[in-house]
């Protein structure tokens, strides 16, 4: 088995009793955060030009982009939410990787949630393990 498919087979085997109280407790502190630098970030004139970017090319509105009037499409939702959660650098750091593991996981999740119905442990469930793949190849890619 290589290596993409054994991260694939951990990413979707993990029962979600396997995670521990601890990393949920984590998780949820990584969720604040992420939040309070979405909102920090969501007048920063970068999201704006990325937004004037691709209002062309938005589709039906269909997720909340924090901080802001417009819905978008969720891809674009989820693309603008992680520029405005790092664009002030104040979101998490790994600090083995130095990546920034909340902003893509939560910005697709906040979208996904939005258009399919998932319920909060399966949320938090995909953000731990999310962040989990984050991070080990991050890690895999500095070795």
């Amino acid at each position: 088995m290589g290596i993409t498919a054994e991260l694939a087979e951990f990413v979707a085997t993990v029962p979600s009793g396997g995670i521990p109280d601890e990393v949920r407790h984590q998780a949820v502190r990584a969720l604040v955060n992420w939040v309070a630098c979405a909102l920090g970030g969501a007048t920063d004139s970068t999201v704006q030009t990325a937004w004037e970017s691709i209002r062309e090319l938005a589709g039906a509105p269909q997720a909340t982009v924090i901080g802001r009037a417009q819905r978008v499409d969720a891809a674009h939702a989820a693309l603008l939410n992680g520029i405005s959660s790092h664009v002030l650098d104040f979101d998490d750091t790994h600090l083995e990787t130095l990546v920034h593991p909340s902003g893509p996981v939560f910005s697709a999740l906040a979208a996904l949630a939005q258009i399919r119905e998932i319920n909060g442990r399966e949320w938090m469930d995909a953000a731990v393990l999310g962040m989990e793949a984050e991070c080990r190849i991050a890690q895999g890619l500095g070795k």
